[in-house]
């Protein structure tokens, strides 16, 4: 396969994210240079990761893996540096919010197979390829439009507490402040400290014959 394919298949192997993901951190030495995103060290046990992902995710693409190991090291670890990179971001977005991490899955999954196709389509015009093509990108639509309807969801759930909150402090003003005032003067009472009882008056007569 032609050095510049390679290019086109390999840029499946990175994290296509939604845009609302962060971008990964760059670095600059001097003003003007170019920035080059910071890679994590190859490593037997990134790698195996990195394979693991592949594996479950997008199994075609341990063949052009396996292609890539034998004709270009170089190009192979950075492969699976920028692999390692999303499974990690994957899993990271799968602790915070697995409902959310579905969709960020099935968007990486369609987008490799999306960059794979047009990576073949390069090579050989195809109406078929180019028919597939299309149904994936309308597929990742689908996912997406999802998306963001589960999002338009939680931001009116958010609403409606705020709302809520909005109203309890407006019509509940006074009985609000009797409630914080209350708490406070427990608080306030538990810090002070005990009253001793008054003695009584014969004990004060015994205690000054006791010192005289």
């Amino acid at each position: 396969m032609k050095r510049w394919l390679w290019g086109i298949c390999l840029a499946a192997l990175a994290l296509p994210l939604l845009a609302q993901e962060a971008a990964a951190p760059r670095a600059a030495n001097k003003v003007g240079a170019k920035k080059e995103e910071r890679q994590p060290a190859f490593t037997p046990e990134r790698e195996a990761a990195a394979l693991s992902f592949v594996r479950r995710h997008h199994p075609e693409l341990g063949e052009l893996l396996a292609q890539l190991k034998s004709g270009n090291r170089n190009e192979y670890r950075r492969a699976i540096n920028e692999l390692f990179v999303a499974s990690e971001r994957l899993a990271a977005s799968q602790e915070r919010d697995p409902v959310r991490y579905e969709f960020d899955l099935r968007i990486w999954k369609i987008d490799s197979r999306i960059r794979l196709l047009a990576a073949r389509l390069s090579m050989n015009e195809s109406d078929v390829l180019q028919g597939e093509l299309k149904e994936l990108l309308l597929e990742k639509l689908d996912v997406q439009l999802e998306q963001q309807l589960l999002e338009r969801e939680r931001v009116a759930a958010r609403l409606a507490k705020v709302d809520a909150t909005i109203d309890r402090l407006r019509n509940q003003r006074e009985a609000e402040a009797q409630k914080s005032l209350a708490r406070l003067m427990q608080d306030i009472q538990k810090t002070r400290p005990a009253k001793r009882p008054p003695a009584r008056a014969g004990s004060n007569q015994l205690e000054s014959k006791v010192n005289k």
